[in-house]
């Protein structure tokens, strides 16, 4: 079942033309930077945009006083690593996703405030349909951060099949509006 969404949900968000995906990635983008959980952060681990994933590089090249960590895969454990975006090497990871190296220093799980957790859909009950590998689902119970899912509306969807070492989000925001738990505003 979950394969078969991944596919359905890949094939949606590769159909936006590249100007529609553009503006929403811009709108995402700017809704992120409005918030207070985002505001407070200052380790940041995101991902680096992989296909026809929010293109995250546009959050790299602003001037922000954040520090950010990309996840790299080494011996099929998951670990965010320091990435400042003029000067860390990228390399291609499992899947051809690109990361940093292991001369870039990693982040203790507990230093990091704020994980941009990516994901192909989620629900409005906060959880999320990754890629089938199950780093993050492995990574996530070992941080306090808070864990934020950006996504296209047309992603969220009412329910999503879930397991059992499944975990939850805090929150999803897309480019109309935010789901989270216990919060009534991004912007507490």
């Amino acid at each position: 079942m979950k394969a078969k969404l991944r596919e359905e949900f890949k094939a949606q968000r590769k159909s936006l033309t590249a100007k529609v995906k553009q503006q929403l990635d811009e709108q995402i983008i700017q809704r992120l930077l409005k918030t207070a959980v985002f505001q407070r952060a200052k380790k940041v681990a995101a991902y680096y945009p992989f296909g026809s994933e929010i293109n995250l590089k546009l959050l790299f090249e602003l001037p922000l006083n954040k520090t950010f960590f990309l996840p790299a895969v080494e011996e099929k454990k998951l670990q965010f690593r320091l990435f400042q975006p003029e000067q860390t090497k990228l390399v291609n990871g499992p899947y051809g996703i690109k990361q940093p190296t292991p001369a870039s220093p990693a982040a203790a799980p507990e230093e990091i405030d704020l994980i941009i957790v990516p994901g192909l859909a989620f629900d409005e009950n906060l959880n999320r349909l990754g890629y089938g590998g199950g780093y993050y689902d492995r990574y996530l119970p070992k941080t306090t951060a808070f864990k934020l899912a950006l996504a296209y509306s047309f992603l969220v969807v009412k329910r999503l099949p879930t397991s059992e070492h499944d975990i939850k989000l805090d929150a999803v925001i897309t480019e109309k509006e935010f789901f989270g738990l216990g919060i009534t505003s991004l912007n507490e």
